[in-house]
């Protein structure tokens, strides 16, 4: 398989070959992934299947290369499938490039990542980032993880619980970060039906 992997002439059998050694948990194929996926700019199908692989395998040394492609919006829903997969250490590489990238936390993609990993890890990745966040850009980040929670009542109603405690553990809440709380809290309208 590996051989047919890297050399066989037919394009399908080379992605398919990719896929059965992912399946098989075979690590030594990641670099070569890892390649074929930064070059899917030059053969999409290659591209698109190692990303495929790259998640079925779940190698964390993929989340730099998975996100890149990810932030570059290639082939959203496959990367997202991926990341998922990895699981929870794809969260903090994840909320790195949100804080220098905010307009990530808007794609649904990404909201959907952090609800496919877990409220419970996303929420112990977004608290360890709030404690550390200065005060000065509170209403930012605030303004990004509310956006990346997405519809997910839960996790929104525990981010502005969290958000709280960290703007008050420095003195009075600016109006901002008190709009942005009271928004989260405010549960969505239900749309009439006419």
């Amino acid at each position: 398989v590996r051989l047919l992997a890297v050399s066989d002439p037919s394009v399908p059998v080379r992605h398919s070959a990719w896929a059965t050694l992912a399946l098989l948990l075979d690590v030594g194929i990641v670099p070569m992934l890892i390649a074929k996926l930064r070059e899917r700019h030059n053969d999409d199908d290659a591209g698109r299947e190692a990303a495929h692989a790259l998640g079925l395998l779940g190698d964390s040394r993929a989340i730099g290369p998975l996100l890149d492609a990810f932030v570059d919006g290639f082939k959203p829903a496959i990367l997202a499938d991926s990341l998922r997969a990895i699981g929870a250490p794809v969260l903090p590489a994840l909320i790195a490039r949100i804080d220098a990238q905010p307009e990530i936390a808007e794609r649904k993609a990404a909201q959907e990542i952090v609800i496919g990993v877990g409220i419970e890890a996303t929420r112990d990745c977004l608290a360890a980032r709030l404690q550390q966040a200065p005060i000065a850009e509170l209403a930012a980040i605030a303004q990004r993880y509310l956006k990346l929670a997405g519809g997910n009542a839960q996790l929104k109603l525990w981010l502005a619980d969290a958000i709280e405690k960290r703007a008050t553990s420095d003195g009075e809440v600016s109006a901002e970060v008190k709009r942005l709380l009271s928004r989260a809290r405010t549960p969505p309208k239900a749309k009439a039906k006419t």
